[in-house]
């Protein structure tokens, strides 16, 4: 799986639902350390947003 800065993906939140996310890394970090970075997206209040650290194994 290939990530670029920009994708619009989704991924698990606490609650475990998938929400959507934009990844804000670059690829090389991806390919070299196997996690990127990405912003959660919401558009509920109260819900948590920012950045996240995500691992793929």
């Amino acid at each position: 799986m290939i990530l670029h800065q920009r994708d619009i993906i989704e991924v698990p939140f606490f609650d475990a639902v998938p929400h959507p996310a934009i990844v804000v890394s670059v690829p090389d970090i991806f390919e070299a350390e196997g996690f990127f970075y990405a912003v959660n997206l919401s558009t509920k209040n109260g819900t948590p947003t920012g950045l996240s650290r995500l691992v793929l194994t």
